[in-house]
Parts: C-alpha cells; sequence; structure tokens
C-alpha cells in the first residue's frame, strides 16, 4: 500500500466520521425539540384541567338546580402522558358515566361511556378530539350533560 492509499483512505474514514457526526447531532437535536413539544402539551392539558376544574365547581349550583348528576374530576396517577377522569355518579340507578381525557400528540381525547360499560352496554358516544389550546372546558361539560341526556333516553326505552 503506497502513502498515498494510506492519505485517501484517513480521508475518506475521516469524512466518514464527520457525516456520522452530523447525523447524530441532528438527530439529537430532534429528539430534544420532541421533548420540548412533548413538555409543552403536557403544560398546556394541566393549564385546561385546573381551568376544567374552576368552571366545573362555578357549575355545580346550576346543575343542581336541574338536578343533575355533579360532575366530578379525579387525577389518577398516570405514568406517561397525563389524563383527567370525569365522573357523573348514579346517573341511572347505580349506573355511572365516565369521561376520559387524555391527550394525544397535540390534541385533547375525551371518551364519554358508562364506568362499567360491559355490565350495561355502550353509550355509543364517539370519541372526541379537541385541538390543544383551543378547547374551552364548557365544551367537555356539555358533552358530559348530553352523554348525561342520552343514558337517561337510552334507559327510558327499557
Amino acid at each position: 500500500m503506497s502513502s498515498d492509499d494510506f492519505d485517501r483512505a484517513l480521508a475518506r474514514a475521516r469524512q466518514a466520521n464527520e457525516r456520522v457526526e452530523a447525523a447524530s447531532a441532528k438527530s439529537s437535536a430532534a429528539n430534544e425539540e420532541v421533548l420540548r413539544k412533548q413538555d409543552s402539551d403536557r403544560s398546556q392539558f394541566e393549564r385546561f384541567v385546573s381551568t376544567l376544574a374552576k368552571e366545573l365547581a362555578a357549575t355545580t349550583a346550576k346543575l343542581d338546580e336541574a338536578r343533575i348528576s355533579r360532575i366530578k374530576l379525579d387525577r389518577p396517577p398516570v405514568v406517561g402522558p397525563p389524563a383527567a377522569n370525569l365522573l357523573m355518579e348514579k346517573v341511572v340507578g347505580s349506573k355511572s358515566i365516565s369521561g376520559k381525557l387524555s391527550i394525544s400528540g397535540s390534541s385533547i381525547k375525551l371518551k364519554i361511556d358508562w364506568d362499567k360499560p360491559g355490565d350495561t352496554g355502550s353509550l355509543g358516544i364517539p370519541e372526541c378530539t379537541y385541538p390543544l389550546g383551543s378547547v374551552e372546558p364548557k365544551q367537555v361539560i356539555t358533552a358530559m350533560i348530553d352523554a348525561y341526556t342520552k343514558a337517561l333516553d337510552q334507559s327510558a326505552s327499557f
């Protein structure tokens, strides 16, 4: 092997190392951006749930006046993305309605059904998806009240 071949091999190896380092730096920067986005989304969700809790407290008297089950907010300990549960107890007999709020990407998802759907079937309410940052707590409360109405209508038809 000549000295020129050796020098060219070293130059190719240096270039390969530079490409690997550049790709690694780019991947690291992309991962950091994803983590920043997740932290931002988590913070927005937490602010939303805090506002929702205040709105639920403010609507309690109206729900009582209309003889509608109160909506309780529960924050289960969750590993991973944040979540919250809404519960309307004893809507029909001992049956309760559960609303599960979760975050997925840049959206808040709300799934409403019976607390124990296996026993009573399903309410048949499709999952709602709201853009994070643009959903209002009243939208979620209204969805729960609509589920309450649907539950009463379903029970009346039995």
